[in-house]
């Protein structure tokens, strides 16, 4: 009897241990997980801040829509609309 509650004890005590090194295991991974997760965050708000670049939309516009900076008398305002009675 007093070997059978030694041996159930021997086993938990070896199961403890294993979980403790699986755990530690997974929290590893999570960790270096993580900091890759940052790591591409932190390029993706780089990639983000470069696409919403007023410089870049201009080129886009010149040149993919063929866009130009209006003549003067071109752009009509709505308060001189207003003052013109329209």
């Amino acid at each position: 009897m007093a070997s059978g509650v030694l041996l159930v004890g021997l086993l938990m005590y070896v199961w403890q241990h294993i979980q403790v090194v699986r755990i530690g295991y997974q929290i590893e991974r999570l960790r270096v997980e993580k900091i890759t997760l940052v790591q591409e965050g932190k390029a993706l708000n780089v990639a983000l801040s470069r696409l919403r670049s007023l410089a870049r939309v201009e080129e886009l516009v010149r040149g993919e829509l063929g866009m130009v900076n209006p003549v003067p008398g071109q752009v009509i305002l709505v308060d001189d609309l207003k003052k013109e009675g329209g």
